[in-house]
């Protein structure tokens, strides 16, 4: 968890309008699902209660045609609440989790011709003292496998994908941090309207002040 309680001592406001309150089920990114009568109701949300954690799951509900499709999703969700629940165990007993989702370009054949299934898992880990957030992208395609990056943007460099960045910070008056070398996003979702965002923690780009950082970088 090195970069999620590094911002511990904190409690977080993303940036672009969204909020966390008492807990993470308040959190909206932009583009995605405000709420749940927005969703596709592809998934169901999983309700999974420990001493010290919370989940609230998303889980792809099959439908015999898509059975094989549904069961990588959901073994790619169940793994990542396993690293969640294996590295709340290593933290002190004060430390509790709590993990929540959203949900943005589901695929379906008519308006999605790309085939892309994009979800968000939203990680909050609280202590005494505050609480910090993490937030994943997890992409799919048709055939149930993750999506690089670099598979929606073959032609994208790295110098590409930072003035796309630096440009969006200048127009919406963010501060980045310094001395960063260009990379290309490797944590990212896609919105309701296909738009790709990269995804960066408090702190990795920005001031901590500034909560979660999503940069509109392509479309597909």
């Amino acid at each position: 968890m090195n970069c999620k309680k590094a911002a511990a001592a904190a409690v977080f406001v993303l940036a672009l309008g969204g909020s966390i309150g008492a807990d993470a089920a308040t959190i909206s990114l932009p583009g995605l699902s405000g709420n749940p009568a927005e969703q596709s109701g592809a998934f169901r949300t999983d309700d999974y209660h420990l001493t010290r954690a919370y989940l609230k799951s998303p889980y792809l509900i099959a439908h015999g045609i898509n059975e094989n499709f549904a069961g990588y999703v959901n073994a790619a969700i169940a793994r990542e609440k396993r690293n969640f629940l294996d590295e709340l165990s290593r933290e002190p007993a004060g430390i509790t989790g709590i993990m929540t989702w959203n949900e943005g370009l589901i695929a379906n054949y008519y308006s999605n011709l790309q085939g892309i299934t994009s979800l968000v898992l939203i990680e909050e880990w609280k202590s005494a003292s505050g609480s910090s957030l993490f937030v994943k992208g997890l992409n799919f395609d048709a055939g149930g496998n993750l999506i690089p990056f670099k598979r929606l943007f073959p032609r994208m460099t790295a110098g590409d994908a930072e003035e796309r960045i630096q440009a969006y910070a200048s127009k919406a008056g963010i501060m980045l941090l310094p001395h960063r070398k260009a990379a290309l996003p490797t944590n990212y979702y896609v919105s309701k309207k296909g738009v790709v965002y990269a995804i960066y923690q408090p702190g990795e780009r920005t001031l901590y002040k500034y909560g979660v950082f999503c940069v509109p970088i392509g479309t597909v």
